[in-house]
């Protein structure tokens, strides 16, 4: 949550991600321009310190991150009126219209072991055709070369 409240506030990012999305994500602010990635396996102060300079002494980091800031303030609705909206409809009309359709589906449509199996029946039909035209080509090569009778000489 640290990112939305840096990108909310319009500051510039110095991302050290350590697992999972963290990486991808940081790269993403470089690409934008509001960030500078440091490699949590690189730090040292020299490193650190050269991410600050570059943060604070770049002007491009601050216009991109107030940029982008203005972008992600920009809706319709405040969170909290956003929020208040969806509690009060939820008192009106329950809360049926927003549970998952997947609370339908019998188990093995839910883990997708219909599909799973249809796929693996594909393959296995692939995998079968493959294997009855190499056999019936290697049987046809095999015939050739020991089915042909050997071509006797005219004077034997």
């Amino acid at each position: 949550m640290g990112t939305q409240e840096a990108i909310h506030a319009g500051v510039p990012i110095i991302g050290i991600p350590f697992f999972f999305d963290q990486s991808s994500n940081v790269m993403g602010y470089v690409q934008r321009g509001f960030g500078v990635y440091l490699s949590y396996k690189d730090i040292s102060k020299v490193s650190f310190s050269k991410a600050l300079r570059e943060v604070l002494s770049n002007p491009k980091y601050q216009s991109n991150a107030a940029r982008y800031s203005r972008l992600f303030r920009d809706r319709p609705l405040s969170p909290m009126d956003e929020a208040i909206f969806w509690i009060e409809y939820v008192i009106r009309n329950g809360g049926e219209p927003l549970r998952s359709s997947g609370q339908h589906l019998n188990w093995f449509q839910y883990y997708l072991i219909d599909v799973g199996l249809f796929l693996l029946a594909i393959t296995m039909l692939v995998i079968a055709v493959v294997f009855t035209f190499v056999k019936t080509v290697l049987h046809i090569i095999a015939c050739k070369q020991s089915c042909e009778l050997p071509v006797k000489d005219k004077f034997s």
